[in-house]
């Protein structure tokens, strides 16, 4: 496998890592790679990563303050379950594209 085939896979599994490690294998990428554009992607999908792991315990936190009562839990889950399902497709998106870009 090519040096730029490996980088591009490396790119992609960042993103499409969302689905199995999380936050973790972007990092591991991050800093193992030397290419700059494995890097940014990297970085982009490590970013990305962040946004469900704090919107859950945000979410948590609001219902907590409301003596989690129904209708806080319902549109909390609904914001941040929205959110989280918004950014995952998005990765999948983002991981497709890197996979199938020519170069």
């Amino acid at each position: 496998m090519t040096t730029a085939k490996t980088n591009k896979l490396l790119s992609a599994l960042s993103y499409f890592s969302i689905l199995f490690i999380p936050f973790l294998f972007p990092v591991v990428v991050h800093l193992a790679t030397k290419d700059e554009q494995s890097k940014a992607h990297s970085m982009r999908a490590m970013l990305s990563h962040l946004i469900p792991i704090v919107g859950i315990p945000l979410g948590i936190t609001i219902t907590a303050e409301d003596d989690f009562s129904k209708g806080s839990i319902f549109y909390c889950s609904l914001i941040f379950g929205g959110i989280t399902v918004l950014v995952v497709l998005w990765n999948v998106y983002q991981g497709i594209r890197v996979a199938v870009r020519k170069g």
